[in-house]
């Protein structure tokens, strides 16, 4: 880990959904200890700079008590892995998206999926609810959370500089 905050980048396709709510999801759950330990954003490998988030991914994490209204979104830049300690795609396209722009920055760019270690069989993809209806985004939200969740005592391992496996 660099000096100072350990920096964790979210990486979907526009940077309107998965994410961001990836990003305040991590960013409310953090537990108190690691609030200042931690930095968290997001970006997207196709997005528009400036766009909300969507609708319904606001409307979602609303409905778990966190505001997303003022997210505006952001175009990855391989700078930004450059930067971080762990960037977490959201499928395996924006995986290999950010690998082949920031192929030097190989050992700490995963899916969020494989990051948190989770035995899903050969799906490690979360799947982009756009265009879908609230419940699509429902059901990602839900995704999301449960592998935030299974990522956290990684993500203190991380911290603690000990290896992961």
């Amino acid at each position: 880990m660099r000096q100072g905050a350990f920096q964790i980048l979210f990486v979907c396709t526009g940077n309107t959904c998965r994410s961001p709510m990836a990003q305040v999801l991590l960013e409310a759950r953090l537990p108190e200890d690691l609030r200042d330990r931690v930095v968290v954003s997001s970006a997207g490998s196709f997005g528009m700079t400036g766009a909300p988030a969507a609708v319904h991914a606001v409307d979602v994490t609303a409905g778990a008590g966190i505001d997303l209204r003022s997210h505006e979104a952001r175009r990855y830049a391989p700078e930004m892995a450059a930067e971080a300690d762990l960037v977490l795609a959201m499928d395996e396209g924006n995986r290999d998206f950010v690998l082949g722009q920031s192929p030097d920055q190989s050992d700490r760019i995963f899916c969020l999926r494989e990051a948190a270690a989770t035995d899903a069989g050969d799906e490690i993809s979360i799947r982009d609810p756009f265009g879908g209806d609230a419940e699509d985004y429902r059901r990602c939200f839900e995704e999301i959370e449960r592998e935030i969740e299974n990522l956290m005592p990684r993500l203190r391992q991380w911290l603690d500089g000990e290896p992961t496996n």
